[in-house]
């Protein structure tokens, strides 16, 4: 957590950014965002206090973001969602049925996408 001052003219920015609010019962809380995913990761929040002389302070996780938001730039890392493995096809023959009695050869085969088993006699 990091603490550090912020003006009257910061604060109006960070309002008019439209991040979400979280309402608190608290006297010396002015303002409480979290981030939306989009400009900011979710787990990022800030909470502006007053104190009684009229000056605020911003309390945040992460400064880099607080100063990128402010700033009105994107943030170099985006979050990007863990990529889906591709599944995999694995065919197995079985050719051991070389010279079956009725005439003819059997194979089998094996598919692992669909987990399904051919079976056909050639002759």
């Amino acid at each position: 957590m990091a603490t550090q001052p912020i003006t009257q003219t910061q604060l109006e920015m960070l309002r008019k950014l439209g991040l979400p609010e979280v309402k608190e019962n608290n006297q010396w809380l002015v303002l409480h965002l979290k981030g939306d995913g989009v400009r900011a990761p979710r787990s990022w929040n800030a909470k502006i206090y007053t104190n009684s002389s009229g000056k605020m302070k911003v309390v945040t996780i992460d400064t880099a973001i607080l100063a990128a938001l402010l700033e009105g730039r994107q943030l170099a890392r985006k979050i990007v969602p863990p990529a889906k493995p591709e599944a995999s096809r694995v065919i197995s023959i079985d050719d051991s049925g070389w010279g079956f009695p009725l005439l003819g050869t059997l194979i089998g085969l094996h598919d692992s996408l669909d987990n399904s088993i051919h079976i056909g006699e050639y002759r």
